[in-house]
C-alpha cells in the first residue's frame, strides 16, 4: 500500500496506532501539525480553527473557508503522490475512496471506553466533564468531514478496516493493519485508481517532498 489513512476517535488509540505502523513499515508518519506546516506557508494559517468548529458555524457560506478546503483537498494528493505515508486523521479518508494502492482504516471504542481513558490521561474525576469534551469532539469532527468533504465516518463501507480498540489491544491492531497492508501491497483491483493517476501541482509537491524529507530525518 502507498498510503494508510487512519480516521479516528478521540482516544481510540489513533495517535500510538499510527506512528507504530508508519515505524513498521518504514513509512512517514503525516499528522495534523505536518499539515498545518505545509498550509501556513501557502497562507492558510486557519485551517485548525475551521476544523475544529462547532457544527453550527461549517453552515455558513465563506469563500476563504471552501478555498481552505480545495487546497487541504489538493494537499491531500500530494502527500499521496509522495507515497509510503501514513495519513492521520484530517478526513483523509474521503480523499481516497476507490483507490487499489490506499488503505483507508476507522478506529473506534465504545465512548464509555473512550471517557475512561480521557479520565485517566489527566486525572479529571469528572464524568459529565470528560462526557461532553468527547462527545463535542466527535460531533464537530463528524460535522466537518460530512459537511466540507462529503465523507462519512460512521459508515463502515466508508473503510476497508474497521477495529474497536475497546477489545483489540493497541499492538494487535498494529499488526492487523501492517499485515493487511503487507500483503495487499500487489493488490490491482478492477475499475480502481491507483494514487499514480493524480494530477498535482509540482511546486506543492515540491513543498511536500522538502517537507516530509526533514520530518524523515528528524525520525
Amino acid at each position: 500500500m502507498k498510503v494508510i489513512t487512519i480516521s479516528r476517535y478521540l482516544y481510540s488509540g489513533g495517535m500510538t496506532i499510527g506512528q507504530k505502523v508508519a515505524d513498521e513499515l518504514g513509512y512517514s508518519f503525516v499528522t495534523k501539525e505536518t499539515i498545518e506546516k505545509i498550509m501556513d506557508q501557502y497562507g492558510m494559517v486557519d485551517f485548525d480553527k475551521v476544523y475544529e468548529s462547532a457544527p453550527g458555524l461549517l453552515d455558513r457560506v465563506d469563500p476563504i473557508q471552501e478555498d481552505m478546503i480545495h487546497f487541504l483537498g489538493k494537499l491531500m494528493q500530494a502527500i499521496a503522490l509522495h507515497g509510503s505515508i501514513v495519513l492521520l486523521g484530517r478526513g483523509s479518508f474521503s480523499f481516497f475512496p476507490d483507490y487499489s494502492d490506499v488503505l483507508n482504516v476507522r478506529l473506534w471504542a465504545p465512548v464509555e471506553v473512550r471517557v475512561g481513558r480521557l479520565m485517566e490521561r489527566t486525572n479529571n474525576t469528572s464524568w459529565r466533564i470528560c462526557m461532553n469534551e468527547v462527545t463535542e469532539h466527535d460531533n464537530s469532527r463528524k460535522a466537518f468531514v460530512e459537511r466540507w468533504l462529503h465523507g462519512h465516518p460512521d459508515q463502515a463501507n466508508a473503510f476497508d478496516l474497521v477495529i474497536n480498540t475497546g477489545k483489540v489491544p493497541l499492538d494487535s491492531a498494529v499488526r492487523i493493519i501492517v499485515d493487511t497492508a503487507r500483503e495487499s501491497r500487489d493488490l490491482v483491483m478492477d475499475n480502481h485508481k491507483t494514487v499514480k493517476s493524480l494530477e498535482v501541482d509540482s511546486l506543492l509537491l515540491e513543498t511536500v517532498n522538502e517537507v516530509l524529507g526533514k520530518l524523515d530525518r528528524v525520525h
